[in-house]
């Protein structure tokens, strides 16, 4: 009789493959599905008048709905507690920033002070104040 378990060794191996498999599958999707959107798109591919192919848009929801998640299940799983922190660290710092500077954006547009809120600008800010307070608390 055999013994199907798997090693200690075995495990972290097969952990290492998936997760270089999830890294490359996220890397040729975002690739692929941004080149989809560059070359098939008419116009402005940012402009909010310009319409997506409807393929190409269901492609990146599920692009975002499965791959993304869980990718960011395995950095969790493989990530030890300081690291755990400095990504919640950097995850506050971006909620945080996108709980203050959203109403107030959307309320300086009600009152006519500035240009509608960009959904686009929105995101980016948002992501890129989550990367600034990782990196803070991960090279401080």
């Amino acid at each position: 009789m055999t013994d199907n378990t798997l090693s200690g060794e075995n495990r972290l191996k097969r952990r290492e493959r998936l997760t270089i498999a999830l890294i490359i599958a996220g890397f040729i999707g975002g690739f692929g599905l941004g080149f989809g959107l560059a070359f098939f798109t008419e116009g402005d591919l940012f402009d909010p008048d310009t319409a997506w192919p409807p393929t190409l848009a269901v492609a990146a929801v599920a692009y975002f709905l499965t791959i993304v998640p869980a990718l960011v299940i395995v950095a969790n799983k493989t990530a030890d507690e300081m690291e755990l922190c400095h990504q919640r660290r950097g995850f506050e710092f971006g909620v945080w920033t996108l709980f203050f500077a959203y109403p107030s954006w959307y309320a300086l547009w009600k009152g006519d002070l500035l240009p509608e809120p960009s959904h686009e600008a929105v995101f980016l800010g948002t992501l890129i104040a989550t990367t600034i307070g990782y990196c803070y608390s991960r090279f401080r």
